[in-house]
């Protein structure tokens, strides 16, 4: 099975922040939180209990795996619009 190149998952600890989500480069391995992103030309595959690393310790038992899409260009998400922390 390949590697997702993000990983996205809900940290409860971060709600009074306003940016509960976190989303993980696989690659470079930064993580951001944030409350809103978006993602095109992508594959996503979810799968109970599938969370490990960080967003496992985080409570979080279920990520959403984001794959870049070969068939279609592929953008990095971008962040200056979401609030993320840099």
């Amino acid at each position: 099975m390949k590697e997702p190149n993000h990983i996205v998952y809900y940290c409860r600890s971060l709600k009074h922040t306003g940016k509960p989500i976190m989303v993980l480069n696989v690659n470079s391995k930064k993580l951001r939180s944030t409350n809103r992103v978006t993602f095109n030309n992508v594959d996503i595959r979810m799968v109970f209990n599938n969370s490990t690393g960080k967003a496992k310790r985080s409570g979080a038992t279920t990520v959403l795996q984001i794959f870049r899409n070969k068939r279609k260009k592929y953008k990095e998400p971008s962040w200056e619009y979401y609030g993320c922390n840099q």
